[in-house]
């Protein structure tokens, strides 16, 4: 508070009086401050909505100007839902104030509160940011009226005309179960949007892809997470954008078999093509991996990538010596020259010597062979589970003679989100989210019947 000036100190201090009196000296003394003092008193404390919330109940001057501050970024909980929709509805010029809004809706099966608040978001000509975080069920025993009902929420909002200064948007809508993405597509091809985060959803194709959407959006970063599509749906996705610079791609979540994902993550790069010259940063996290002989990936085309974040998917054999075999295994020579940047994801709370050791040896032979001359890092992250010490050890020293000291080799780790109660029920996606440096990636557990397609491996 020190560096705030000397009368926005005074305000901030301001504290009901003893006497009548004394409110009356107080309250015109506040009235006689200048707008332009007190915008700025607002402006500060925009960050901190408790504060300004008690500060403009001191009159009706101060909540009207306070109103563009209180209502430019809005988060919306599930007990305050119908009264939030309902001011609005009373008082639509408050709908020109919003441009960032949250809304969290955790009701399973009734929709009509989100269905009640949608056209309001639909008249929001100054949002930037849409996040839609919901429990909607799709369960085949829910009634199918009410599951037409999910399938169309928010559908409307999307396709609004008046949303042109959209920027950024996050849509989340599953009970756990994947939601359909039906109705729904317009959003990867708006018109101003620059960031799509997409979670949990289910596109059996694009339908409403068409040769003249191609290169038509400016969206810069596309992020799917455990989203179940097949590699013709997602290539159709990424033709869509002029010039994408990052896409992240965590494959469908469920234990049980996904409906249009592929087992082979090779097809997936194959669809990322349509970017290859311009993605500077993929995350890949593939899944529904089948027991076969797996198809190598790579990603040389993709002539200006930067940064790789690849969760290989390896599997301990049964052999001795031990050894691991990778599900997702690189081509010799299949990473592009512009690489800076590769970080490897394990799956176990452990540090997988075999696995490091397999990754560094591949990729100092790249390294020596000139096909990686500007890498400058590479890191390995290991998930801390409750059970997993906090202190990692170091690389070993030969990581350094590998690469003539040019490379720098990290570990570091990720958390593993388990800590309950979250602050907000339908925040908690799974127990299997992790972050790493605050981007979530989907962990999912081991496929069933994993140990005994092991031991017959060799049938393979």
């Amino acid at each position: 508070m020190s560096s705030l000036p000397i009368p926005v100190q005074e305000l901030l201090a301001l504290r009901p009086a003893s006497t009548g009196q004394q409110r009356r000296r107080s309250r015109i003394s506040l009235l006689n401050l200048p707008n332009e003092l007190l915008l700025q008193v607002i402006g500060h404390l925009e960050q901190d909505r408790e504060t300004l919330s008690r500060l403009v109940r001191v009159c009706k001057r101060l909540w009207r100007l306070a109103i563009p501050s209180l209502y430019k970024k809005v988060t919306v909980k599930p007990d305050a839902l119908m009264s939030f929709a309902n001011n609005l509805y009373r008082n639509p010029q408050l709908l020109e104030y919003i441009e960032n809004i949250a809304v969290h809706d955790h009701n399973t099966i009734d929709s009509a509160l989100a269905e009640r608040l949608e056209p309001l978001i639909a008249h929001m000509r100054n949002l930037r940011h849409l996040f839609i975080k919901g429990q909607y069920t799709q369960f085949n025993l829910v009634p199918q009226d009410l599951v037409l009902r999910h399938s169309k929420l928010y559908a409307t909002a999307l396709r609004s005309p008046l949303l042109r200064k959209l920027e950024e948007c996050a849509l989340s809508l599953g009970n756990g179960d994947p939601w359909d993405m039906a109705g729904r597509e317009c959003v990867f091809a708006h018109p101003s949007l620059r960031k799509l985060c997409i979670i949990g959803a289910q596109m059996s194709d694009f339908y409403c892809f068409t040769e003249r959407m191609i290169h038509t959006s400016p969206l810069r970063n596309l992020v799917l997470y455990c989203c179940d599509l097949s590699p013709r749906t997602l290539q159709k996705i990424l033709a869509v954008p002029r010039n994408l610079r990052e896409v992240t791609y965590a494959g469908a979540r469920q234990v049980g078999e996904p409906v249009y994902t592929s087992s082979r993550p090779d097809e997936y790069i194959t669809a990322m093509h349509v970017q290859a010259e311009s993605l500077h940063k993929i995350v890949f996290h593939p899944w529904n991996l089948r027991y076969r002989r797996p198809h190598a990936i790579t990603l040389h085309r993709f002539t200006a990538l930067k940064s790789l974040t690849l969760m290989p998917y390896n599997v301990p054999t049964p052999s001795a010596p031990a050894g691991y075999f990778s599900f997702t295994p690189l081509v010799d020579n299949g990473l592009p020259a512009s690489l800076t940047t590769i970080t490897i994801l394990h799956r176990g709370p452990r540090v997988l010597s075999l696995v490091e050791d397999g990754m560094k040896r591949r990729l100092a032979m790249m390294f020596h062979a000139g096909a990686l001359p500007n890498l400058q890092v590479v890191k390995f992250c290991i998930p801390l589970l409750s059970l997993t010490t906090r202190e990692i050890p170091d690389p070993p020293l030969d990581w350094d003679l590998y690469f003539h000291g040019r490379v720098r080799v990290e570990r570091v780790t990720f958390n593993f989100m388990q800590q309950l109660p979250l602050n907000c029920e339908c925040c908690g996606f799974d127990l299997y989210k992790l972050f790493v440096d605050n981007t979530a990636v989907e962990f999912t557990p081991s496929t069933p019947a994993l140990h005994a397609w092991l031991f017959d491996q060799h049938a393979v």
